[in-house]
């Protein structure tokens, strides 16, 4: 059975979205969902990538135990927020301990020979 249509108000005004105000949107939509610690971390870090990185703490057991997911999350979302804001590609780079997870981004580098 085909879905319903969707019933849509009789005037309904288009409006179309350039320059700015597009790219704005779109970076939005890139990072639905994110949480906003990851986001500030992520902004924050653009601002010197590679000399400067941002901590984690593991503070309980619980943290701890879910070390692994935690590290993948934060890369995860630390790779979005970077192709959202920053005009070059960048690493996210990652290093674990018993109590904290440390965070920084790396500039990458081209694999292509100088002639």
């Amino acid at each position: 059975m085909p879905p319903k249509p969707i019933q849509l108000p009789d005037k309904l005004k288009l409006e179309r979205l350039r320059g700015p105000a597009f790219l704005e949107l779109k970076q939005t939509a890139r990072l639905a969902g994110l949480h906003p610690a990851i986001l500030e971390m992520g902004q924050a870090l653009l601002k010197a990538p590679g000399e400067e990185a941002g901590m984690f703490a593991l503070n309980d057991d619980r943290l701890r135990a879910k070390a692994a997911e935690i590290e993948a999350a934060f890369v995860a979302g630390l790779r979005r927020v970077a192709k959202a804001f920053h005009p070059t590609p960048m690493i996210v780079k990652s290093a674990r301990t018993d109590t904290k997870l440390v965070f920084w981004y790396e500039a990458t580098h081209s694999r292509a020979k100088k002639a």
